[in-house]
């Protein structure tokens, strides 16, 4: 489903195509579609991956530093 999402918004970003999505698979798309990839940063690759998690899953993570070396926690959320 992620691939399908992909292609959906790269359709949508950089060819113009209007395509609609629904479901689980519209908030894939909404989710690609709201990061801008011209400026990449931690905190939007954070905020896309929860975007992505909150479709499949009840998990979050962050960045943390873990003794120097940065780690991606995973935290259960309460739904």
């Amino acid at each position: 489903m992620f691939s399908a999402g992909l292609i959906i918004a790269q359709a949508i970003r950089y060819l113009g195509q209007k395509v609609e999505a629904r479901g689980d698979l519209g908030r894939i798309v909404d989710a690609l579609l709201g990061t801008d990839p011209a400026k990449p940063t931690i905190q939007t690759l954070e905020d896309l991956l929860n975007r992505l998690l909150e479709t499949y899953c009840g998990y979050q993570v962050r960045l943390v530093d873990d003794s120097g070396v940065e780690v991606w926690e995973v935290e259960a959320i309460s739904r």
